[in-house]
């Protein structure tokens, strides 16, 4: 059993880094690289009516700067940053998740532009996006430090791709419940 823990270990830890590193990637890369998208990100933030509107803008660049250093600490394959990555990757999926409930709690759907703008309003899908996200996470984190032998890379590629995928469902969320016509309620 412990000889496959220390395969399985390192494949979780790249599965999760990749899938994480995919969604802050997107979700950096939607808010910093259009002022349209920034603002409409801000915007989003001050409509889910958690935070006071003078903390919005600060918020939001905190939020967004949080992302970059989250996926640069688990594209470096060291422990200490895939440990600080997803233990970032962690706080920042419990505070977008609480925060999503709180909006959810005082009667908001305003859609959030988390990875760009999106027509979808918050509901359950972006709790259940968030949980699965946290899980990952907690994953990665907890592989990072069990350790483990490195991977063939037949069994690295793999992990690879699978977090990519997981990543990518991740980020289309809201598109994947628009086409099974899930709808997101609070």
């Amino acid at each position: 059993m412990h000889d496959v823990m220390l395969i399985i270990t390192p494949i979780i830890e790249i599965a999760a880094r990749s899938a994480l590193v995919l969604v802050f990637a997107i979700a950096s890369w939607a808010k910093l690289t259009d002022r349209e998208r920034y603002a409409a990100f801000a915007t989003s933030l001050g409509e889910m009516g958690v935070l006071p509107r003078r903390l919005v803008h600060s918020a939001a660049m905190i939020s967004a700067a949080a992302e970059v250093v989250t996926a640069t600490l688990l594209v470096i394959p060291v422990d200490a940053a895939g440990t600080a990555g997803f233990t970032l990757a962690v706080t920042l999926f419990t505070a977008f998740t609480a925060a999503i409930g709180v909006s959810l709690r005082r009667g908001n759907r305003e859609p959030c532009a988390c990875f760009g703008r999106s027509q979808t309003p918050l509901g359950r899908i972006h709790i259940v996006r968030n949980i699965g996200l946290l899980s990952i996470a907690v994953l990665g984190l907890t592989a990072t430090h069990a350790g483990g032998d490195v991977p063939p890379p037949a069994a690295f590629t793999i992990a690879i791709a699978v977090g990519l995928v997981l990543g990518l469902l991740a980020v289309m969320a809201d598109d994947l419940a628009g086409l099974l016509r899930v709808e997101p309620t609070p």
